[in-house]
This record gives C-alpha cells, sequence and structure tokens, in this order.
C-alpha cells in the first residue's frame, strides 16, 4: 500500500529528525521481506546523503547505502564508542519506530554483530517458524563506531 510522497517524506524527516532533509521518490517494487505467498509492495526513496528509504505504507521499513554506493573500508569515523554505547543508541532509534518497544524487546532473540570492527549491527528478531525461503520478522540497527547511522531495518509485524 503506497503512501503519498509528502507522507512519506515526512515520515523520512521524523526518522532523520531533519526538517531540511531532501528526499525524492525513486521507484515502487516487491518488498523483498514479504512472507512467501504474501507479495507486497515498498515504495522507494533516496536523499542528498545517498540513503535509499524503503516503506511499506507508512511504515519506514529500511534504511541503508543507495545501490551501488560503496561502505565500510573506506570508512574513516570520528570518535569510536564503545558497544555499549552503540547498543543503546541503537535500542533509542529503534525505540523511536515501535510505539511498544520498551516491553516488545524481551520477548525478540538478540543477536549482534560487527563487520571488521567498522559497522556495528544490533539485531533483534521473532523466534517463528517460517518458510524455506523466509527470514523470520526482525529488527536491525547498524552503526559506524562513532554512532552514525548505517543502515536500519524493520521488518516486524
Amino acid at each position: 500500500m503506497s503512501i503519498t510522497q509528502p507522507s512519506a517524506i515526512e515520515a523520512i524527516r521524523a526518522f532523520r529528525k531533519s526538517d531540511a532533509l531532501v528526499a525524492r521518490y525513486v521507484a515502487t517494487a516487491p518488498n523483498p521481506y514479504a512472507p512467501e505467498g504474501k507479495p507486497s509492495n515498498i515504495d522507494i526513496y533516496e536523499d542528498d546523503k545517498d540513503l535509499e528509504y524503503w516503506l511499506s505504507g507508512p511504515k519506514l521499513i529500511q534504511i541503508g547505502p543507495r545501490a551501488g554506493i560503496r561502505v565500510g573500508s573506506d570508512y574513516e569515523g570520528g570518535q569510536s564508542l564503545d558497544v555499549a554505547e552503540l547498543r543503546s543508541l541503537a535500542d533509542g532509534i529503534i525505540a523511536g519506530q515501535i510505539d511498544d518497544w520498551a516491553t516488545r524487546k524481551a520477548s525478540l532473540i538478540p543477536y549482534e554483530d560487527n563487520r571488521r570492527g567498522q559497522v556495528y549491527f544490533f539485531r533483534r528478531e521473532i523466534m517463528e517458524s517460517v518458510g524455506e525461503n523466509d527470514l523470520p520478522p526482525f529488527v536491525q540497527v547498524g552503526l559506524y563506531t562513532d554512532g552514525t547511522l548505517a543502515c536500519f531495518t524493520n521488518t516486524l509485524p
């Protein structure tokens, strides 16, 4: 279900906490997180910082580098935060998107990982049986070591 472009841009600006953020509609595409047998679409937007946003109706489900943008080994951030500080930042980002996060997170399985010590991923997923080609519903935040957002995904129902 698509939402109007002004509403989508408003949702993106609210997430990024920037009323001046420039975002534009790019395309509508199949939702890669849709359960098998329940296809749906996402609206894709990109901003002036080379980030791409996926929206399923009014819900922002993913933020990350625009396709073709190289990230990772070339990143040279500022002051590095420790893992506990990054975890707290990730939790705050998720809490800003999921109203009942404080109570809901305890029922989700946590996973943490990092990409060569440059991008740290904080993920929680539902433990449920899914189809062979499906991923369990999850929420994930990727942060560079200085706390800058690298990516965000929310496929929780």
